[in-house]
Formats: structure tokens, C-alpha cells, sequence
């Protein structure tokens, strides 16, 4: 039995109309959110909670956050420390997944944040795709989330959702390091877990 419903539930009150469709199509009538829905979403977190999404940008297409992350990669920011989400509709069908990108001490670190896990569907065709992309880059380390979250069709932007506001509370409350949560194996309210791969 999925879990989304008390996810949903415990993480965000839907009062305006369109938050409000959002919940009843994804749950109801299980149909995954649109990138439109999850646009409005992540206003309306921003307009409601007292910390911020971290820095992040929705795509239409995984291809369009591939050349994004690639132009990011290779621009070699001159920054000591950088992240950002890269949040993206697959180009085959509606599913939602995540990247969180982040900079530090001249390497960057790429999670793969996928409600199915590694040996799902999108790890194994996203993620390599990414990784074939970035190989002349030495200073790229790949980790994909371990176990599969998703138990439905259709809640995947949902799992998507509350991974960015995961991310963007620690970073912003402070709390820990987030990458030392990533690797951790307590990120999120699951022993989620991460694999280097």
C-alpha cells in the first residue's frame, strides 16, 4: 500500500484551488502531478513556510536538466561551494525525479533522487545517461537513493516534492551537513539511504 496520502497529508495543507486539485487528482483519481502542479506547489511552500526551496529549477524534460547540469559542470563556477535541485519530467512519460547538485572543495557531488530506487526504471536509463554525458568531467561523483519508495503509478512528484523540502530545510534550518545526512542513510523521514555508484 502506497504511503502517499499521509505524506501528502502530514506535509502539506492545500487551500488554494489549484493545491487542492493537485491533491484530489494525484490521490483520488491517482494521476501524477504535471510540472505545472509542481511549480504551484513549490510557490505556494515558499509562500507558506517559514524556510525557502533552495535554489532549484523545474524542467519539461530530462534532457533539458541533463545539458543544465553539463553546462553547470563545465562552466567550473569559480565558487568555493555551490547547490542546487534540478527537479525534471521524464521525456518518456510523466514520472518526476530529482537531482541535487552540490559543489564543494573542487568536486561535485550528483544524488539521484528517484521514488523507484536503483534498478528502477530511471536509474538505470536517467541516471546512466547523465553519467555517459559528464564522463570527461573527473570531478563529478555520482550516488543514487537504495530503496524503492514508490509502491503506485502515480505519486512519484509527490515523493519529489517532499525531497526538495527535505533538502531545502536542512540547508536552511541549519540542521546538519547535507551531504553527511545524504550519505548518511537518514535523509527523509525513511532510512532512504544513498549508494556510490
Amino acid at each position: 500500500r502506497s504511503k502517499t496520502p499521509e505524506l501528502l497529508r502530514s506535509f502539506i495543507p492545500f487551500t488554494p484551488e489549484k493545491i487542492r486539485k493537485a491533491r484530489q487528482d494525484t490521490i483520488e483519481k491517482q494521476i501524477p502531478l504535471t510540472v505545472e502542479e509542481f511549480k504551484h506547489l513549490a510557490r505556494y511552500h515558499n509562500d507558506s513556510y517559514p524556510y525557502e526551496l533552495i535554489e532549484h529549477e523545474i524542467f519539461n524534460s530530462f534532457l533539458d536538466a541533463k545539458n543544465d547540469i553539463k553546462r553547470i559542470v563545465g562552466s567550473h563556477l569559480g565558487a568555493e561551494f555551490f547547490y542546487k535541485c534540478f527537479i525534471f519530467k521524464n521525456d518518456a512519460d510523466a514520472h518526476i525525479s530529482v537531482i541535487y547538485l552540490h559543489f564543494e572543495a573542487g568536486c561535485y557531488h550528483l544524488f539521484f533522487l528517484d521514488s523507484l530506487g536503483i534498478g528502477g526504471k530511471y536509474e538505470r536509463t536517467d541516471l546512466e545517461e547523465m553519467r555517459n554525458g559528464l564522463r570527461k568531467y573527473s570531478n563529478v561523483i555520482f550516488y543514487a537513493v537504495k530503496p524503492k519508495r514508490q509502491n503506485d503509478n502515480f505519486s512519484c512528484g509527490l515523493f519529489s516534492l517532499n525531497d526538495l523540502r527535505t533538502i531545502s530545510r536542512i540547508i536552511n534550518l541549519k540542521e546538519k551537513n547535507l551531504k553527511e545526512v545524504l550519505l548518511s542513510g537518514r535523509f527523509s523521514e525513511s532510512e532512504l539511504g544513498f549508494v556510490l555508484i
